[in-house]
């Protein structure tokens, strides 16, 4: 079966005003009180190019939500087959919430979210008998204090009314309403004389326009250091794409004789900005080779005005998916950075139950 015929299966079991497809994707999001990065059309396309090279299939039903025909929010969707079984999912991970435009009301917010998890109910009862459907579906919600959090709670609020079950997550932000002085005297004690060391080693820049050949040696350094091609090609053109037409960036380091030695990727909205991906020269694992490229990307986005700055999970021993030892490592390493330690819930929800 085809795209278009999950699509538009999908369209007919939402109860409410919608439209399948991201033609106003970015004329909605412009107009978000707080957009996410990961509700980022480019963050979007990146993320489905990039899984589909580790799943069966993968279905973009993406939803724009409207009301008299005016679009008032956005619900980032995906249908994922892995293992001979679809499941609901937005690209690489558990189904995020839909978000609204500012001026919307709670109360508006609410209807909306019901016709939403109605539509998967919908959509599971008409399509379990036609395709192997899995019987449980995930929610990532997260109490980041910005201006979607009441949107994010009424969310919350309605998948537990269903009987989800929740378990807790830690993500690491740097609020970047502070004063560089306030960012810098809050950093891990021993990062600061690093930081030092690492402006007085290398050359640092920041790329926000970048070209082919600029491009291809940080590819290439990152193929260096995993040992092997990673992801598609393609995924590296729109990440290249996104930066030459958006407010994402790369951080570079070069040393005395001009060699790229490490970089970093990032990608932003008006609001927030998180790091993506970054390759380091594994000879120079004793040098604060990392730590100048996290810095250097806080104080930009900064600059740019961003609100706060995702750096990554923090996971901890007890955690429900007990984590790797390299996993508690990096994110020791990055809760050096953090001002802020935010829940996440995972909202486990079942069909049949």
């Amino acid at each position: 079966m085809d795209a278009e015929f999950f699509q538009q299966r999908f369209k007919q079991c939402v109860p409410l005003e919608c439209e399948l497809g991201t033609s106003a994707w970015e004329e909605v999001t412009g107009e978000l009180a707080y957009l996410p990065v990961a509700y980022l059309r480019s963050s979007l396309d990146y993320q489905h190019c990039y899984m589909r090279a580790f799943v069966e299939d993968l279905v973009d039903i993406s939803v724009i939500l409207k009301q008299n025909g005016h679009n008032i929010g956005i619900w980032p969707l995906s249908l994922r087959k892995q293992q001979g079984m679809y499941t609901f999912a937005t690209n690489q991970g558990a189904v995020l919430p839909p978000v609204f435009k500012k001026g919307i009301s709670d109360r508006l917010i609410r209807k909306y979210d019901d016709a939403c998890l109605a539509a998967l109910s919908n959509f599971y009862q008409e399509m379990k008998g036609i395709v192997p459907f899995q019987k449980y579906w995930e929610s990532s919600v997260s109490f980041l204090p910005s201006e979607l959090l009441s949107q994010n709670i009424i969310w919350e609020q309605k998948c537990m009314l269903t009987g989800a079950r929740a378990s807790v997550l830690h993500d690491l932000y740097v609020d970047l309403s502070k004063k560089e002085e306030e960012l810098h005297k809050s950093l891990r004690k021993s990062y600061r004389s690093l930081l030092h060391e690492g402006e007085r080693l290398w050359k640092i820049e920041v790329h926000d326009q970048i070209d082919g050949k600029l491009f291809d040696e940080f590819r290439l350094l990152h193929k260096e250091v995993s040992g092997r091609i990673t992801r598609p090609l393609e995924t590296w053109n729109l990440q290249q794409k996104a930066i030459n037409s958006g407010r994402d960036f790369l951080v570079t380091l070069r040393d005395n004789a001009q060699k790229l030695i490490g970089g970093g990727l990032f990608e932003a909205s008006q609001h927030e900005s998180c790091y993506a991906v970054g390759a380091y020269d594994r000879r120079l694992f004793d040098k604060p080779v990392s730590h100048i490229v996290q810095w250097t990307a806080i104080k930009h986005v900064k600059e740019l005005g961003c609100c706060w700055h995702y750096i990554g999970q923090r996971f901890y021993p007890g955690d429900t998916v007990k984590p790797t030892e390299k996993e508690l490592s990096i994110a020791y390493f990055k809760e050096g950075f953090a001002t802020n330690t935010v829940l996440r819930l995972m909202l486990k929800m079942g069909f049949d139950t």
